[in-house]
């Protein structure tokens, strides 16, 4: 006899939930419940595929009859266009939302096999931390460093910009100067971006290594200057660039690209290997 796919019940959204996804855009029911949102057909998608807990999703009829078959064991909520808007924080809402587990056991500290790794030093918008943590996904860099005055990585706003991509990087939420301080006393190097930085195309640029991103308009903290081996900056492109500095998230993704060229992930290493 052919096995059927288990389906799991369609439910209605009771009211209790739809309070409590609308208060998961602050950080502090965030924190009490230890849950997130992610929002958004793709966003969904990345989930459904990683580790992460789903407490329940909320979809539109359409969105279940196609995805019903991926969410075995799950809590499913049969929505109107209307209802989700009510919960989203999106200013056009997608056809799903899910209230998701944070870790129950978040990484504390870089393990010995990593070799480079972020650290985002009072970066506080969260489209620029989710920028960032997408960013490292692509750059094959599995641990990011959010200091505890950077912007929150369970932030709506942050989950959005990631794309997916805080479902597969580790989030380590720690005091920066800290967590540099203890990897500069185990032989790591600490580059901090900075504009009065030796240029990133002359400098050396070592493994292992963490690089640290600072505030958009302060830079990098005393703290962090103190624990810093090594500073780093983006050269101008000539005498005509009149902007007055680079966003964050672009300058993490030209000094990520610089370090990788030099230094191949493995997954690189594995396909030059192989050809």
């Amino acid at each position: 006899m052919k096995k059927t796919a288990f389906k799991p019940e369609v439910l209605h959204l009771p009211p209790s939930y739809r309070k409590l996804a609308r208060s998961l855009k602050e950080k502090k029911a965030r924190d009490e419940t230890r849950l997130f949102l992610a929002e958004g057909e793709k966003m969904v998608h990345e989930l459904l595929k990683s580790e992460y807990r789903i407490a329940w999703i909320a979809a539109t009829g359409g969105w279940i009859r196609e995805h019903r078959h991926e969410c075995a064991e799950t809590e499913l909520y049969e929505v109107d266009d209307n209802l989700l808007a009510g919960i989203s924080t999106l200013k056009t809402p997608n056809r799903v939302l899910a209230v998701v587990y944070m870790p129950e056991s978040p990484v504390r500290q870089i393990p010995p096999e990593a070799d480079l790794c972020l650290v985002l030093d009072g970066v506080q918008d969260p489209g620029n931390t989710g920028t960032i943590l997408r960013l490292a996904d692509w750059f094959d860099i599995r641990y990011v460093v959010f200091g505890v005055t950077s912007a929150d990585s369970f932030n709506p706003k942050t989950v959005q910009a990631s794309m997916g991509s805080i479902f597969r990087v580790h989030v380590i939420r720690a005091e920066a100067g800290t967590i540099c301080r203890t990897m500069r006393q185990k032989g790591w190097n600490i580059y901090g971006m900075d504009l009065q930085g030796t240029n990133l195309y002359k400098a050396a640029l070592q493994l292992p290594a963490m690089i640290v991103l600072g505030n958009e308009s302060r830079g990098l903290s005393d703290d962090i200057r103190r624990e810093v081996t090594h500073f780093l900056t983006i050269p101008r492109g000539g005498p005509g660039s009149g902007a007055e500095s680079l966003n964050v998230g672009m300058a993490a993704a030209i000094v990520c690209a610089e370090f990788r060229r030099r230094h191949p992930g493995q997954a690189i290493q594995n396909e030059n290997s192989a050809k």
